[in-house]
């Protein structure tokens, strides 16, 4: 495959949720290749042929969890950002996939308001990888504070 556009990646169990994820990623972003699957395992082994950019991940996922995903995927290729989206609210999820590689995550509640700018904040950035996020007011924050904050506002 010659790759002509970035590829974004939703790894998602629930076929409504995949789909509606993925199609909305796709209307915002119409230059990218927007490729979805259902386990960690696929979701690795298309990371692997098709390299994309970002990777939409869910957390509770059959087989290979997302979080274990988030891991094999960095170690192949570091350069993709991982953006977990999950239900999943614990702190200690949240730790586990930043230590796992994750870049940023958004809770399913959030998801069609929250990720298309972050994937396009990820597709845009020099590095991939970003452990920073914006507060409410626009500042920018490291991201284990941002989720603190999160959990103050939800609780």
């Amino acid at each position: 495959m010659t790759k002509k556009h970035k590829v974004v990646l939703v790894v998602e169990d629930h076929e409504l949720m995949r789909n509606t994820l993925a199609d909305e990623l796709q209307r915002a972003l119409p230059d990218c290749c927007v490729m979805r699957c259902a386990t960690g395992e696929e979701g690795i082994a298309l990371t692997k042929e098709y390299l994309p950019e970002v990777v939409v991940m869910d957390v509770g996922l059959p087989g290979i969890d997302g979080i274990e995903a988030t891991r094999r995927i960095k170690d192949f290729r570091p350069t993709t950002t991982v953006i977990v989206c999950s239900l999943l609210n614990a702190l200690a999820n949240r730790f586990a996939a930043i230590e796992a590689g994750a870049s940023q995550w958004v809770m399913k509640e959030h998801a069609l308001d929250g990720l298309v700018p972050a994937v396009r904040r990820h597709l845009t950035s020099d590095t991939g990888v970003s452990k920073y996020a914006r507060d409410t007011t626009g500042h920018t924050i490291p991201l284990v504070v941002a989720m603190e904050e999160e959990d103050r506002l939800i609780a």
